[in-house]
């Protein structure tokens, strides 16, 4: 049997931790339509308490909730003892992501 899927068949945001757990690569649209499904992977993922990056110059929307899902993603690593060297987001969310960080 053949089967076709279609684009809606994957999911609007994604993310993927690569090999080493070094960088966390995120994109799509992180928003409150997704973000039930991206705190259960988020949860799943085995951050450890070293080195970290989070590149999210692939993500296409941001509101708050999926904001607020990298920050506390940042701030899990940290209170692990590790450190986040990098934490990217296209430019048009920086404000969003200063205004939730304070």
């Amino acid at each position: 049997m053949t089967s076709i899927e279609s684009a809606s068949a994957q999911p609007e945001a994604w993310l993927k931790l690569d090999r080493d757990g070094r960088t966390l690569a995120v994109g799509g649209a992180w928003t409150i339509a997704e973000a039930a499904r991206l705190d259960r992977e988020l949860d799943g993922l085995e951050l450890s308490g070293g080195e970290l990056a989070i590149d999210g110059t692939e993500i296409s929307r941001l509101d708050s909730a999926g904001a607020w899902l990298l920050l506390r993603t940042r701030k899990t690593v940290e209170a692990q003892g590790g450190t986040v060297s990098r934490f990217d987001v296209p430019e048009l969310y920086q404000p969003l992501i200063e205004n939730l960080n304070q």
